[in-house]
């Protein structure tokens, strides 16, 4: 339908009527590809929220596991040499 109207209005000159179709059609694409950065975008910003808080509770249990060695190891008197 779009092509059919931008050959009929080459076909009688219509020059204007050519250059706003086509810039109409470069906007449309340029801003169906702005939608789809952002929502990419969006997606990459849930799963980096996802993998901080995954990393967060990794290390919380890590501390946890190894708290008894840094406490024995604070409590240990320090030799001379």
């Amino acid at each position: 339908m779009i092509l059919r109207s931008l050959t009929q209005h080459i076909k009688e000159q219509n020059w204007f009527t050519v250059i706003l179709e086509i810039v109409i059609l470069v906007i449309g694409v340029f801003i169906g590809l702005q939608v789809q950065e952002w929502a990419n975008d969006k997606e990459r910003q849930q799963r980096e929220a996802i993998y901080l808080e995954r990393l967060h509770e990794e290390v919380l249990c890590v501390i946890e596991l190894r708290s008894p060695n840094v406490t024995r190891r604070v409590n240990i008197p320090q030799q001379r040499v």
